[in-house]
């Protein structure tokens, strides 16, 4: 894979936390790897390969995202749906778990979802469920996190450019509730050995404030309740701007914390998580892990009122309104590429330099309604308008290798945004990121 490719990829992506971990979200990227680009076959790895790319790969302008995947629709859940129709949650009543042995691995099966892990290891029916269970409510917490984006009662939230700090999903007990903040004990800390963060043990109250707590029971949106108390949970933390949209109020720094309701005691979450002496292989992501399959969020990156379909925007067709040619034996390819002018911004910034302050990358998608010698307006499916900076000699430039842009045509973008200027719909030429047409 170029880096060019691995680019246009992660221009749909969600923003990746430092130090994340997350099995789901190293699952997401290695089914990424593994596609057809730019008409090229590429071989599918285990889980692993992508750990190992992301550290290599020198990522021109784009900060390393891992992708938002959403098996549910935009807006809510419906229970633990699974991306093949099971439900885990209800399976564990009457469990049937299969194993067979595969070379040096086990893999067990149960509805349709296989499981695999070391011959050297050992677990019961129930760890598998409880791994099941936790892999479950990753897939709900991207799902969850995109929904957060979507804006409510005049309010929105965008990546935190300020913290990007991973915080270790972690499991307690529902203690105290009162109007203003969640007491839960935390008791458990969910680790990644082979990242370097070990399960930990706790013992620790840990007050919420209950304006920012999001609870989930058996997938569904629900309220905290005195039936609430001893129920035990996994918590995740994200970190968010708030935007109160057309107000001219100051943007503030939240955290967010989205609450699932458990099956599983925390002994079987135990027995899914340690791994006892096991020595990892370089190709292992977990001692245990499963393989997903989902398709990418119609959730604008940092920009929930639009729908973007990412699915052609990080796709190999389309049309780059910033690209360059290069031969090969089977003929000449557009190869995308970022905007020349457009401000360092991720990897682009050199030691010398310092990141924009403020700075995310926010995703459109529009029909255009005007174009002049200056720019391209577009209006977005919440019907807004968005003016992008793109002069005729660009223009000119474009209509040289394609069809001369017209009003009609579909865009997709990715800008650089300030986050204290979040209601701005207008991005001059060293603002937009990149463009493309399909």
């Amino acid at each position: 894979m170029t880096d060019q490719e691995l680019e246009r990829r992660l221009l749909a992506a969600r923003p990746y936390k430092k130090n994340d971990r997350s099995l789901f979200t190293k699952a997401v990227m290695q089914r990424i790897r593994s596609e057809e680009l730019m008409g090229a076959n590429t071989q599918r790895r285990r889980p692993g390969g992508w750990q190992r790319l992301l550290g290599h790969a020198r990522v021109h302008k784009v900060t390393a995202g891992a992708v938002a995947v959403i098996i549910l629709v935009a807006m809510g859940f419906s229970g633990y749906a699974y991306a093949i129709g099971s439900d885990p949650v209800t399976l564990i009543k009457d469990l049937v778990v299969r194993r067979k042995v595969v070379g040096q691995e086990i893999h067990a099966t149960y509805d349709g979802r296989e499981f695999r892990y070391g011959k050297s290891l050992t677990y019961s029916d129930a760890a598998i469920t409880a791994f099941a269970e936790l892999n479950t409510i990753d897939i709900l917490v991207f799902h969850a996190d995109n929904a957060y984006n979507i804006p409510k009662d005049g309010v929105e939230h965008v990546s935190d450019p300020f913290n990007t700090a991973y915080v270790q999903p972690w499991v307690g007990v529902v203690e105290k509730i009162d109007g203003s903040s969640v007491v839960i004990r935390k008791q458990y800390t969910l680790g990644d050995p082979k990242g370097g963060y070990p399960s930990r043990s706790y013992d620790n109250p840990i007050t919420l404030p209950a304006d920012d707590v999001s609870l989930f029971t058996e997938g569904a949106s629900t309220n905290f309740s005195p039936g609430s108390i001893g129920q035990l949970v996994e918590v995740h933390e994200r970190h968010y701007i708030r935007h109160w949209t057309g107000t001219g109020k100051r943007p503030v720094e939240v955290s967010h914390y989205f609450v699932f309701g458990l099956k599983h005691s925390l002994a079987d979450i135990q027995a899914a998580r340690e791994t006892g002496e096991y020595k990892f292989s370089e190709q292992d992501l977990q001692p245990i892990y499963e393989a997903y399959s989902g398709g990418l969020s119609d959730i604008c990156l940092n920009n929930g009122a639009d729908r973007c379909d990412l699915l052609k925007l990080a796709g190999s067709g389309g049309e780059y309104l910033y690209s360059s040619r290069y031969s090969d034996p089977s003929g000449g390819h557009d190869i995308p590429s970022a905007n020349p002018e457009a401000i360092a911004y991720g990897e682009a910034v050199g030691p010398s330099q310092e990141q924009p302050v403020g700075i995310i990358m926010r995703n459109v998608e529009g029909v255009i309604t005007k174009i002049t010698a200056a720019d391209l307006t577009i209006q977005s499916s919440s019907g807004s308008l968005w003016t992008l900076g793109f002069d005729a000699s660009k223009q000119q430039q474009f209509g040289r290798r394609a069809r001369p842009l017209k009003i009609g045509d579909r865009l997709g973008a990715s800008l650089l945004a300030s986050v204290y200027d979040l209601d701005n719909r207008q991005f001059d030429s060293k603002h937009v990121y990149q463009i493309k047409r399909y």
